[in-house]
């Protein structure tokens, strides 16, 4: 699903997290700033499980659709949804 002012990259399957162990960070790039979605995969849900990452965020304010799209490709994305508006 597109995001109005972030392009999406992601990595994983939403499906394949367990729904209440998401969580959310920042991240550099460069000078750019981008958010990590996280989870524990279905399944394992110990304290010692560690989290996966699902999905990454930019800001379209500061990232261009291309810049967003290499970055994506870099970290092995199987899905990149360009923002619906900068």
């Amino acid at each position: 699903m597109p995001y109005p002012h972030e392009h999406a990259c992601r990595l994983r399957d939403p499906g394949e997290v367990a729904p209440r162990s998401f969580r959310s960070m920042e991240r550099m790039h460069g000078s750019k700033t981008y958010r990590v979605i996280l989870g524990k995969l279905r399944g394992k849900s110990g304290r010692a499980d560690p989290m996966v990452e699902q999905t990454y965020r930019y800001p379209a304010d500061a990232w261009t659709e291309d810049e967003a799209m290499a970055h994506c490709r870099e970290h092995r994305g199987e899905l990149f949804e360009p923002a619906t508006s900068p």
